[in-house]
């Protein structure tokens, strides 16, 4: 008699293992790619712009916190996530102007304009999985 050995609890393992570590490499790139575009008066907003994905907590929210995500596509909807933003309570106001402010806007820039390249990245990393 054959005795089949199932390697699926490693398989997964390893596959989110390698997922959270291209998520922060996705998280890292990305918030590369909006830092050069905030609008900076005294850094405070630029220096405050953060990423965080199921496994690293530095989740940029607040009461008026401002985050966009990029979800990227895996197979549970709770994981793979990699949240860009800031706990700065003007940001909204900068990213998307107000009735006295035009919108000087940063951060869907930053992700939308760079989105293949992050997707690139992604799969980059997954590869030999």
């Amino acid at each position: 008699m054959a005795i089949i050995k199932s390697y699926r609890k490693q398989l997964i393992a390893k596959y989110r293992t390698k997922r959270d570590q291209a998520l922060v490499v996705v998280g890292k790139q990305a918030v590369g790619f909006v830092k050069p575009l905030v609008p900076v008066d005294t850094g405070n907003l630029r220096s405050s712009i953060t990423f965080a994905t199921s496994k690293v907590k530095a989740k940029p929210t607040s009461e008026n916190g401002f985050t966009a995500s990029l979800d990227v596509a895996v197979e549970q909807p709770d994981d793979g996530h990699v949240v860009i933003g800031t706990n700065v309570h003007y940001a909204p106001h900068k990213e998307y102007g107000t009735t006295k402010m035009a919108a000087t806007p940063f951060l869907r820039p930053g992700i939308l304009n760079n989105k293949q390249i992050l997707a690139t990245t992604f799969a980059k990393m997954m590869k030999g999985l």
